[in-house]
């Protein structure tokens, strides 16, 4: 099934209007739209098929894509408004089979046959795949369109090792993305220097040292023989039995025209198409344009020779008298990794012919141009390309040189100087080839439209639109025109040699904690920084863009240093002593006046299990209070309240991740891992290779929805409906394991009769789901032998998040799914601790080791362990959110926030901030100032992970060991320092002596021994030995269990609880003043509330501000302009963002991500309404109006 399928059916049909169809919605075939459009609107009704589920992009912008450099949204040359506004049909995601040239058919696999009077064939090429052994290899691809580009981007995040095969333009632009992306690129090339069709040796040479500075690595003068691996590509061996390693090889060694589909259909071909002087086959009313068509013998692979076929046969179609088509004048102007080269004519020396050069390789300068008897042939220039179109125009007019005469109007010592040269070519001379526009058309565009940026002339004139070669010389006549009032960019170079230190540590931010090691290079001036993957169990030597530049944010130079108190609405540097000092009065005046459990501590899900269990410890002995919860409430709570509900115990993997390669189905309800936990995309994309049907649900299409093979864009909220009606057609359908059931379960009967109950039409209307596609679903996952479902923040964040889960875990329970190799559930952990930090203590109603605070024998057994009277130990206290209801009514006066921005992270978050500012003393520990710090009285700094030593327990329930790769700067604690300086001013030392991390995880042992989440036989030097352990590791010769719930569950029965699920609608509701759902969550360079990514200049970079995704249809109803500021409402409050229109969302629906504060925050708008079991916020599902405002201040 094809779920990029996109039809437009637009305008009204005009039988009276000849039909033009056009196969290819690329660039040449749509340049001839255009003109034809230019000519007359009135004389087609125009048809285009595209096999991409895109608009018209620029191809040759899509190695900027890669690099970083440009967003994807940036490329599209015309937006689908575009398309409906000249009344034209587009069919996306439809390839051609067949053309029936008798009856003038065209025929795809899944529509009604279509019908042509005239017929545009512009298929454009492909890239040529070596006919090697292992091509077919995972790994092993070429790179030619979006999706190409998707792929490296998120293998990037994941691999290491790249080789690409073809020193060519194609092959070092995908190089240098790639080595932008932190990737390790080695460029083979069989012959004996780069770019040779382009470029003579000397420019070759020069190039490849500027890449080599740009950290390319080559390989010069090899043939490749094999790609060697055995699913996935390990090595290249070449002919000479040398090998490289590899984790990814991209094909880049030529194109090849597109030409199987003419070819089938009886359409004359030689190596392309072959067309004739007005690019007519040689059967009837069919045409061919572009990188597919061959005329008079010649191929193009330029973008400038089919935008000029494209003009002739625009006119020739409409019936406007042109000139033929007599082939194109070919000039390379290109810029490769920065450096600006440019070819034209026959620049080879030879016998009879003079060359005349300059170079100077100290500025890297190189140019040359080849005469013969006088007269100009061919010329390349290298680094300054200023003299680029008076060289062409000489070697087009076959212009001589007179004796004595240089043919270089610029010097060495005037390099660049693309204004002086530019100002000499006359008004009808091209500045932009591949669009053929006029230095004229600029000049006047300049003039008449008052532009001053190029990004305006491009828009204004198309010039620099296509392959952005020519950008100087636009910029040249930019300044030529406005004089001082046009300002360029100018970017330095460093060079930097340094001395080298090795740090070995672990990424902070996600579930899966790759591991790395992070190489720093220090000058006398400067410091730079590397980091590189280091293998581990879970990552597999995997490390994303997050975990590439974690570092970032540690050296910042706002990062607080020293205890900070508010004094007249202003922070004032104090020492560690006063602070403590002030601690001691705030807290014990705050307990002697409104007992201890007006203190609250409110903790992270960042914390190692350390500082997670040493904080619960820190609330409940050193304060007495009972009120003490953290922001993991916000992330995993539903799923951990179903699991418990459902097995008995919670941990977020029942198995271990090696395990999704065994799936024969997976769900993926609600998760974006390929964003938020990029890593682990090879475990399902390798599951999918192997054969497994991957379901995506989610009112979005992400990232994620490329790793699946159907996906289903559910409304928001209605997941556990979804979930019934899957559940009702397996059990219709006799699809149930009944041994399993009678065995293992408990409750069947009770859902069996819920169940009878439900309609499908129903469910059908509730989540927006076709019946087809429910009954899909339920038949794939029902008959499949082994399956998993994975939920996460999107299915969870819900006000009924806690059974939706648990309604998908009954769909694991009814099939008999749990237990056995590729068969569990998984709750796909946000947080970096987000498992640990849920374990130990930091909860409202929970203390180490799973227990729980109200279980008589646990808390007998946790003040045993504390060496406390178990009458002091306080009882259970409050969610997150219902601590800030505390603090509004007065209850809660004092408070403790470590590791977490509640004022950004919660939702109404305008109700939580007026909250705070009732408060009578609030304590932040942070590194910087967050916006809830800004509004503490005392801000106390902390450590980061490079200086933090503690175990963390990633989504497997797989602890790890983190070691300490530095010290803390001068004047900065550990967070387990603090509290235990904390606790001795309290009086409280004798509970709090510890002196090191092993020491507090040694007592943390104890605690939950005997616990669900027993921790005793982990020890640290077991973790350093074996590099991991699963939980539960009851004794010191125990491995760990990876797989649970092989025999038993957790329950006191020993069974799992199969639970009937209703279809209610709890979300709040739209209406006419709210007429659209808001959905939130993360985004690939950011984590949680932004405070440490936002302070990472690669990961801020494309990144700065907050925005709105919105359908293109939805945008046009609410008059909002793609770009344009946006302020949302809701019955709580607003944010103000700039939109992004896409298809990816439903048209009732729009997304903001979560990572901004002040008015960018979007949970100044997101509801308050908790789930009833778990106590989540329904953070996914609000009803929003949005309004187009001029300025957001």
């Amino acid at each position: 099934m094809k779920s990029d399928v996109v039809i437009f059916l637009l305008g009204v049909k005009n039988l009276d209007k000849k039909r033009l169809v056009l196969i290819g919605n690329g660039m040449a075939g749509v340049s001839c739209i255009e003109h034809i459009l230019k000519i007359s609107q009135e004389k087609f009704e125009i048809t285009i098929f595209g096999d991409e589920p895109y608009p018209n992009y620029n191809r040759i912008q899509l190695s900027n894509v890669l690099s970083g450099d440009v967003n994807l949204d940036n490329i599209f040359l015309n937006s689908w408004d575009w398309y409906r506004k000249n009344n034209m049909t587009l069919c996306t995601g439809h390839p051609i089979t067949f053309i029936d040239k008798k009856n003038q058919m065209i025929y795809t696999d899944e529509m009604a046959p279509t019908k042509y009077d005239q017929l545009i064939i512009a298929t454009g090429s492909r890239p040529y795949i070596l006919p090697i052994p292992g091509v077919d290899k995972e790994g092993v691809m070429g790179y030619r369109n979006i999706n190409d580009c998707k792929y490296l981007i998120n293998t990037s995040k994941i691999y290491k090792k790249v080789v690409v095969i073809g020193g060519g333009l194609l092959g070092l632009e995908a190089a240098r993305g790639l080595v932008n992306r932190s990737m390790d690129v080695t460029v083979v090339h069989r012959s004996n220097y780069l770019m040779n069709r382009q470029l003579d040796h000397t420019a070759s040479k020069l190039l490849e040292e500027e890449l080599k500075s740009q950290g390319l690595n080559f390989v010069m003068n090899k043939e490749t023989e094999e790609i060697i691996g055995d699913e996935r590509v390990r090595k290249v061996r070449f002919k000479d039995g040398t090998e490289l390693d590899a984790d990814l090889v991209i094909m880049a060694v030529g194109i090849r025209p597109n030409v199987s589909l003419a070819e089938k259909s009886g359409v004359a071909v030689n190596r392309g198409i072959v067309v004739n002087d007005f690019l007519e086959s040689n059967v009837p009313n069919i045409y061919a344009i572009g990188e597919c068509a061959e005329h008079r013998g010649s191929l193009y692979g330029l973008v400038a020779p089919s935008y000029e076929q494209g003009a002739v046969l625009a006119k020739h179609l409409c019936g406007v008298e042109t000139e033929p088509y007599t082939g194109s004048f070919l000039a390379t102007k290109l810029k490769v990794s920065g450096v600006h080269v440019f070819s034209v004519g026959e620049f080879i020396d030879r016998p009879g012919t003079k060359a005349f050069c300059l170079e100077d390789k100290s500025k890297g300068i190189y140019k040359k141009v080849l005469c013969e008897r006088g007269t100009v042939i061919g010329a390349v220039l290298f680094g300054d390309i200023s003299d680029g179109p008076r060289l062409a125009k000489m070697v087009r007019e076959r212009s001589k040189i007179q004796d004595g005469h240089s043919p270089f109007e610029s010097s060495l010592n005037n390099v660049n100087n693309h204004q002086s040269s530019v100002l000499n070519l006359s008004d009808d001379e091209f500045i932009c080839d591949c669009n053929q526009v006029t230095k004229g058309t600029i000049v006047q565009a300049i003039h008449e439209q008052k532009l001053d940026t190029v990004e305006q002339v491009k828009t204004c004139t198309k010039a620099s639109r296509t392959c952005g070669s020519c950008e100087n010389y636009v910029e040249a006549l930019l300044q030529e025109v406005l004089g001082k009032k046009y300002k360029g960019n100018k970017q330095n170079k460093i060079p930097f040699n340094g001395t080298k230190k090795e740090y070995h540590t672990q990424c902070p931010f996600c579930s899966v904690q790759c591991k790395m090691k992070l190489v720093e290079y220090e000058t006398s001036d400067q410091k730079k920084y590397e980091v590189i993957p280091v293998n581990n169990p879970a990552s597999e030597g995997r490390l994303c863009i997050k975990g590439r530049n974690a570092h970032q944010h540690v050296m910042a130079k706002d990062r607080i240093t020293q205890p900070l108190l508010k004094v007249n609405h202003k922070f004032v540097p104090i020492s560690w002593e006063k602070a403590l000092t002030i601690i001691k009065s705030e807290f014990t005046k705050i307990k002697q006046e409104e007992g201890n459990h007006a203190l609250g501590v409110y903790g992270g899900g960042s914390l190692t299990n350390e500082e997670a269990y040493l904080l619960g410890k820190f609330a409940r002995v050193a304060l007495q209070t009972k009120h003490i919860d953290y922001n993991g409430r916000f992330c995993m709570a539903a799923a951990s309240s179903a699991a418990q509900k459902a097995f008995g115990m919670d941990r977020g993997l029942t198995n271990g991740l090696n395990e999704i390669l065994h799936a024969d189905c997976i769900i993926l309800v609600g998760t974006n891992l390929a964003e938020c936990q990029p890593t682990l995309t090879p475990y399902f994309s390798k599951a999918k290779q192997r054969g497994a049907f991957i379901i995506n649900i989610d009112p979005r299409e992400t990232e994620t929805t490329a790793l699946a093979n159907l996906h289903l864009k559910i409304k928001p909220g209605t997941d556990a409906a979804l979930a019934n009606g899957i559940l009702k057609i397996i059990v219709d359908h006799e699809l149930v394991n009944h041994q399993f059931i009678q065995e293992r379960t408990s409750g069947y009967e009770f859902l069996r009769e819920h169940l009878a109950s439900i309609q499908l039409d129903q469910i059908e209307d509730i989540t927006g789901i076709s019946i087809d596609q429910i009954k899909q679903v339920a038949l794939k996952f029902g008959k499949a032998q082994t399956g998993m479902i994975f939920t996460a923040r999107g299915v969870e964040q819900q006000i009924d998040g806690t059974q939706a889960v648990r309604n998908f875990i009954n769909l694991l329970l009814v099939t008999g799914k749990i237990g056995r190799n590729g068969c569990g559930y998984g709750a796909i952990t946000g947080q970096g601790n987000g498992q640990g930090g849920r374990e130990h203590g930091q909860k409202a109603d929970q203390l180490p080791g799973f227990r729980s605070i109200e279980n008589p024998e646990h808390r007998s057994y946790i003040a045993k362990v504390w060496n406390i009277d178990e009458k002091t130990l306080p009882g259970k206290g409050v969610s997150a959110y219902e601590m800030m209801e505390k603090v509004h009514q007065g209850e809660i006066t004092g408070l403790f926030v470590m590791g977490s921005n509640p004022v950004v992270s919660n939702p109404n978050a305008n109700f939580v901030e007026e909250g705070l500012k009732k408060l009578k003393f609030l304590v932040v520990v942070d590194m910087f100032l967050s916006e809830t710090g800004r509004m503490a009285d005392l801000i106390l700094p902390t450590s980061s992970y490079l200086e933090n030593e503690g175990t963390m327990t990633n989504l497997e329930g797989r602890v790890t060991l983190r070691r300490a790769t530095k010290n803390p700067p001068r004047g900065v604690k550990h967070d387990w320092e603090i509290l235990c300086e904390i606790a001795r001013v309290l009086g409280k030392e004798k509970f709090f002596s510890f002196t090191s991390p092993e020491d507090i995880f040694n007592e943390l042992r104890v605690a939950s021994r005997g616990g669900k989440a027993d921790y005793y036989g982990i020890t640290y030097d077991r973790l350093t030995q074996s590099g991991g352990l699963y939980w539960p590791c009851p004794s010191i010769d125990d491995s760990g269990k990876a797989r649970l719930f092989e025999e038993s569950f957790a329950s006191i029965d020993g069974k799992a609880h199969i639970t009937p699920v209703l279809n209610e609608d709890k979300k709040e509701k739209t209406s006419d003043e709210f007429p659209l759902y808001l959905t939130t969550g993360r985004i690939l360079k950011h984590y949680l509330t932004g405070v440490q990514t936002r302070r990472s200049p690669q990961l801020n970079s494309d990144n700065n501000e907050s925005f709105l995704e919105i359908h293109p249809q939805t945008a046009e109803e609410f008059h909002i302009k793609d770009g344009a500021w946006v302020k949302l409402e809701s019955r709580r409050g607003s944010a103000t963002v700039r939109s992004k229109l896409t298809n990816r969302i439903r048209k009732d629906t729009v997304f903001v991500p979560i990572h901004w504060g002040d008015n960018q925050s979007i949970n100044r708008v997101t509801s308050q309404a908790l789930d009833p079991y778990s106590k989540i916020p329904g953070f996914k599902s609000c009803a929003v109006n949005i309004i187009p405002i001029d300025d957001p201040m």
